[in-house]
């Protein structure tokens, strides 16, 4: 959730980074059949806490990305 309007370059490039923060994915054979599958790697928290941190040392301005929450698990 957003507190406050934002851009949509920084809001798009920020989601990229959250979600390559929060799943995995890969692919997994069963009976002879591969299909692609999505692992969770961090809490939600965890993966916009370190897409915010990335955006921070990339330069972005807090208007940005501070907007941001996560809200529920």
């Amino acid at each position: 959730m957003s507190l406050w309007p934002v851009e949509d370059e920084g809001t798009r490039k920020l989601m990229k980074l959250f979600y390559s923060h929060l799943l995995e994915e890969s692919e997994e054979t069963v009976g002879g059949e591969t299909r692609p599958t999505i692992k969770w790697k961090l809490s939600s928290c965890a993966a916009l806490q370190r897409a915010m941190l990335e955006m921070i040392n990339e330069g972005w301005p807090p208007e940005v990305w501070a907007s941001f929450i996560v809200i529920g698990v």
